[in-house]
């Protein structure tokens, strides 16, 4: 994913760069903060003890002159960092460049775990991260089945874990390496961030809240104490964690500072970095932030987290609209979200793979069609106008819109399938009978001029479409629950309230990707107070985006600027997302109920906004893509309840932004720049075409060191070490 290869240059450049004592700044890194797909990179790096794999074959090595890049080196001479296409054995890059790694892949790779292996849903996707990700750098045991290994510090608290719990004497515990020159860098203090979904909903809005989850070598829980929280159990939540290989456990007994617990498997590296990068977990459970309040009638089934509500639209009007798209052998016309029709054409592709990973495409041969690509590319732009918010190609959103619909059209051609067996009927009878019953579809029909000439098209295509229907109820009954056990559940229990927790029955809870809440981990590593100065890497689908420069002016409550930045910055200084409507950025107030999630993210004052927009503006140079966009700000907490976050702390902040820089790439040579100039959307990708090519990561990977090591940008970083 995108954010593994921009920490790929990044931890290659902190190698690289030293301050006056000689000491890379890698290694005086003091803590870790990892969110989402991050954590796939944070998590194998801090545990990385492969005695083959160094970590310079990990990171791949810095380079200084990127005008040696070449695309190809036939005779094998040259060094491996220096040839596009070539990634050294041990990277980490070879992990998602890896066919594994392609998202139908992944989706197809969880439902066989389930299907074959009797993997538990809440744990396919761990247990497929572990395979991808961790196995190959000795981190993952468990087989095909799930995660059964743990993790912890170092030897002394292995010890002491193994002391109390002799149970666990043959269980694998992963330890951090122990640092050797030349080989192994001194490890930071790894902090892994995800979200819990509350059983509390928010005010006059129809979305359960959720609540931050740190995971490290020591502790894992929700270390805040915010009021009015509480579980699945209708426990209050929060006020520290439990021993991490003992979280997902249920308490039995309880002694002073030390709880007995039952426990159905160890907590691993696995789980934690699967729940941090759980993309579809929230909308999967019929969640979504970014919802319009109830008083909008159509407005839950017209956002991502309504598309559960959409499962009950998969009525006979929707299937005759989205047929009839086809048989005209039409596009209907997409939404003004979908950028261009190259990317609608990739994400049909993409479902096609899928169809035939899961052995279907056979199966709607069987049923008469044979244009499979057609048939998915209109089906995505039906969607994409019926429900008009649906972005499918916007980061975060994206991949969880995808992956859901994706899951909902395989799932319900494979029921329908195999229950259709041999029968058939009129498909022009069907039709009219279901004028008869819908007035929506009699209102069509005034429309379509040639309708028993379409009613014949469709029959080619779909010959058993009047027994559909009668299953679509049946499929969408089973796909649902399937659907919601695919998020990650763990048992939760909060030290406040273990003896009254003990020997009762326990619900689990459920767990999401830590974007969802606050994108960066900038808010959790300030619950630390000995962390002063903080570099926060941003790697964004959307660029800072000029639509129509002019200077940032401050009205009343709001910042009017052609400028969009990030949607993760603004809440952090108590600010909503862009709003394209006003052109600018509003402050949150008492009472809103959008970006209902992210409304409680602020860690920095109000005031400091307007800087950083500025300055990350100024950084970024002409039509803000000419240099790197790195900008640094000295800031004061502010009191912050749902992290537990103090107000009155002064740190430093470095903003760096993965923007496109042409400064960098007028370092390359004529060859390079070709290849640059030739990759869609570069260096933002969009999250949800997972799998990228050797290529790719490299010139990725490569700006992203530039951004931190080039000669005008090294002195920024270094001074962040020398304060």
């Amino acid at each position: 994913m995108k954010n593994t290869s921009l920490e790929d240059g990044v931890y290659r450049a902190l190698t690289y760069l030293t301050t006056s004592d000689g000491k890379s700044l890698l290694e005086q890194v003091k803590a870790l903060s990892t969110v989402s797909g991050g954590t796939w990179f944070g998590g194998a790096f801090s545990y990385l003890n492969d005695p083959v794999i160094s970590d310079d074959d990990f990171l791949n090595q810095y380079v200084e002159d990127r005008s040696k890049y070449v695309v190809t080196d036939p005779t094998n001479k040259l060094p491996e960092n220096l040839v596009l296409d070539k990634l050294p054995e041990g990277n980490f890059g070879k992990c998602i460049s890896s066919d594994f790694a392609y998202f139908p892949n992944l989706i197809a790779s969880m439902f066989q775990m389930y299907q074959q292996n009797a993997t538990p849903l809440g744990s396919t996707y761990q247990t497929f991260v572990g395979q991808l990700i961790l196995e190959k750098f000795g981190l993952y045991s468990g087989g095909d089945t799930e995660p059964d290994s743990t993790f912890s510090y170092d030897e002394q608290t292995k010890k002491e874990i193994l002391e109390r719990n002799p149970g666990l004497a043959n269980k694998t515990v992963h330890l951090y390496p122990v640092p050797e020159a030349g080989k192994r860098l001194r490890r930071p203090f790894w902090i892994s961030n995800f979200s819990m979904l509350t059983n509390s909903v928010a005010p006059d809005h129809p979305v359960r809240l959720v609540i931050p989850v740190q995971s490290t070598p020591f502790y894992t829980g929700v270390f805040s104490s915010p009021p009015g929280l509480v579980d699945n159990n209708k426990q209050p939540i929060g006020g520290g964690g439990v021993e991490t290989f003992a979280f997902n456990s249920q308490p039995s007994s309880f002694k002073q500072d030390t709880d007995t617990v039952y426990q159905h498997r160890l907590f691993s590296i696995a789980d934690s970095i699967g729940a941090s990068s759980s993309f579809y977990a929230y909308f999967l459970m019929g969640q979504n932030q970014f919802s319009p309040t109830p008083k909008d009638s159509q407005g839950w089934k017209n956002t991502v987290g309504g598309i559960l509500g959409m499962i009950d639209q998969l009525n006979l009007e929707d299937i005759f609209q989205s047929i009839i798209a086809v048989s005209n052998q039409k596009t209907v016309k997409a939404g003004s979200s979908i950028p261009t029709e190259h990317n609608l054409d990739e994400l049909a592709a993409m479902a096609v793979d899928m169809l035939n990973i899961t052995g279907l495409t056979e199966k709607l041969n069987k049923l008469g069609i044979k244009d499979i690509n057609e048939v998915i590319t209109a089906a995505f732009n039906y969607f994409q106008v019926k429900f008009p918010n649906l972005n499918l190609m916007d980061g975060l959103m994206d991949a969880g819109v995808a992956s859901f619909i994706l899951l909902m059209i395989t799932s319900l051609i494979d029921n329908v399938t195999q229950r259709a067996g041999d029968q058939s009927a009129s498909v022009i009878n069907s039709f009219n009978n279901l004028f008869k019953s819908c007035p929506l579809l009699q209102t069509i029909k005034k429309d379509i001029k040639n309708f028993e000439t379409i009613a014949k098209d469709i029959k080619t295509i779909v010959k058993d479409f009047e027994i559909i229907p009668k299953y679509i109820d049946a499929a969408a009954n089973e796909v649902v629950p399937m659907l919601h056990e695919l998020v990650p559940r763990y048992y939760y229990w909060s030290k406040h309230n273990a003896q009254s927790q003990q020997n009762w029955a326990f619900q689990p809870d459920e767990f999401c990707d830590g974007g969802i809440l606050e994108n960066y981990g900038i808010a959790n590593m300030l619950t630390y107070t000995d962390i002063d100065n903080i570099i926060c890497f941003i790697n964004s689908s959307p660029i800072i985006l000029n639509a129509g420069y002019f200077d940032p002016q401050i009205q009343g409550d709001a910042i009017i600027t052609g400028i969009e930045i990030d949607r993760g910055i603004p809440p952090l200084f108590g600010y909503h997302t862009y709003n394209a409507e006003i052109r600018g950025y509003v402050q949150y107030k008492e009472g809103d109920t959008s970006d209902i999630l992210n409304k409680n993210n602020q860690v920095f004052p109000k005031s400091k906004f307007y800087e950083v927009l500025t300055g990350l503006i100024k950084a970024s140079g002409r039509n803000c893509r000419q240099k790197s966009t790195n900008f640094k700000q000295a800031l004061t907490t502010v009191d912050n309840a749902l992290f537990g976050v103090k107000g009155g702390r002064k740190v430093n902040v470095l903003w760096s932004y993965l923007n496109y820089a042409q400064d960098w790439a007028a370092g390359l040579n004529e060859e390079v720049q070709e290849q640059v100039r030739n990759i869609k959307d570069f260096p933002n990708y969009t999250i949800c075409f997972m799998q990228y090519n050797n290529r790719e990561i490299n010139l990725m990977s490569g700006q992203a060191a530039w951004n931190v090591a080039g000669n005008k940008n090294k002195d920024l970083f270094i001074s962040m070490f020398e304060s």
